[in-house]
């Protein structure tokens, strides 16, 4: 085994350890293993789906009600900012996106969102202006009523996707700007994207978390207690 190819002690690396012992690393795709229950990708997937959107909310339902919903709308902001700066190319490498300036832009948004479940529709797609909308996992959520005891929509839509979505084209080319004209959580059906040159479109700044209306004014710390937060992804 070459020095590259082990971890930074010399030792095989985890996955390097598993493929020796005959393991397999997640993501399993083909089930191989005996056993009594095999769901298809898709029954998988969309178990993956309602688990990671539960997740969500009751992570930081939990945040909110023990630290704030100030806190609890950083987090998910800061959590977002996490990958931002090489997301882009991370995902022009491993799926070959081919687009240039604003059309790589929206090529990574697409596969940002099919990942998450949800899907884009491109109305138009050039190197200097792309526009899409994407009817959105999140957005399904929140205009389902079930979340609203969690008012998260900052971290979530405002700084985790809108800002996001801005921070990611600068990365592609930092003379592209980003706008949100239309968003689920207002009602529409669809969330509506504009990629394009700075300067050459409107575009207005994205509120904070303590000039959003939506994030409670009074700031609840300590205590926590809950009612619960078993979920049933499936029966979701």
């Amino acid at each position: 085994m070459s020095k590259g190819s082990e971890g930074q002690s010399g030792r095989p690396t985890a996955e390097q350890a598993a493929r020796a012992e005959g393991r397999k690393r997640p993501p399993i795709l083909v089930l191989e293993e005996q056993a009594t229950v095999k769901l298809t990708l898709e029954q998988r997937f969309s178990i993956l789906h309602n688990i990671f959107k539960h997740q969500y909310f009751a992570v930081y339902r939990e945040i909110g009600r023990r630290y704030g919903w100030r806190a609890a709308n950083e987090i998910s902001a800061a959590v977002a900012d996490e990958a931002t700066p090489m997301l882009a190319e991370a995902y022009r490498r491993k799926f070959e996106l081919k687009g240039r300036g604003a059309e790589l832009v929206s090529q990574v948004a697409q596969v940002e969102f099919q990942g998450e479940g949800s899907e884009a529709k491109v109305l138009q797609e050039t190197p200097s202006r792309a526009e899409l909308e994407v009817n959105c996992t999140f957005g399904h959520a929140l205009q389902s009523g079930r979340f609203a005891d969690v008012p998260i929509t900052n971290g979530l839509c405002e700084q985790g996707c809108r800002q996001w979505m801005r921070d990611m084209a600068a990365t592609v080319d930092a003379q592209l700007d980003a706008e949100r004209d239309t968003w689920m959580g207002d009602g529409t059906s669809r969330c509506r994207f504009r990629i394009f040159q700075k300067g050459a479109e409107p575009s207005q700044p994205v509120p904070g978390v303590c000039e959003d209306p939506l994030v409670p004014a009074e700031d609840v710390s300590g205590g926590g207690g809950g009612d619960g937060l078993a979920v049933s992804a499936v029966a979701r």
